[in-house]
């Protein structure tokens, strides 16, 4: 019997699966396709740091799922978000190219960090690139680069290095050009409206 219900839900999620989407709210994660509780986890951490810091009283409704799904996986730890200065950063704990970091990034609604302050300069990959036009360093989001942190010597990679990447955190001035298909940790990077 138990192996019939699975089937028969299977059939049945099959059959909804182009419709739930849209009659199903875009906070409901459970059982949709591409949907996720960890969007939720930071949308819930977003909440709550607009409370405390707008003194705005919130109620958080969370449903128990311990029981609705086999297993549960968690890729993505939302206490890796943190948030300074009107942005929220993601802390990665892997390596990856400049490339992969920046479409991981953006899987997450993100970006890789734009440097504005020494205070941002704690992480490796950075959104600063000069792929597109040799020595015209620009960030992710098309602004060129007017304040730079470049270590001594730097940039120096001509072609061979086009992706900004931080050697030293410890440093002042600690800036690298790299070649873009090295693996280095990287930040992402949310700017938060209010």
């Amino acid at each position: 019997l138990n192996l019939d219900c699975k089937v028969l839900t299977k059939v049945l999620a099959t059959r909804l699966q182009v419709v739930l989407p849209s009659i199903i709210h875009p906070y409901q994660v459970g059982f949709m396709k591409n949907r996720t509780s960890t969007d939720n986890i930071r949308l819930l951490l977003h909440l709550m740091w607009l409370s405390q810091s707008q003194s705005v009283p919130i109620t958080a409704i969370s449903l128990d799922a311990e029981k609705a799904f086999d297993r549960v996986e968690w890729p993505f730890s939302a206490l890796r978000w943190l948030y300074f200065n009107g942005s929220l950063y993601y802390n990665s704990s892997n390596e990856k190219t400049w490339q992969e970091s920046r479409k991981d990034c953006i899987q997450k609604g993100a970006d890789l960090t734009i440097i504005n302050n020494r205070e941002e300069q704690k992480y490796l990959w950075i959104g600063l690139t000069d792929i597109e036009t040799e020595g015209k360093w620009k960030w992710v989001d098309g602004t060129p680069l007017t304040r730079s942190f470049w270590d001594s010597k730097e940039p120096n990679g001509k072609t061979l290095e086009n992706c900004g990447q931080i050697k030293n955190p410890n440093l002042q001035n600690n800036w690298n050009d790299e070649r873009c298909s090295n693996t280095h940790n990287w930040i992402c990077e949310e700017k938060v409206s209010l």
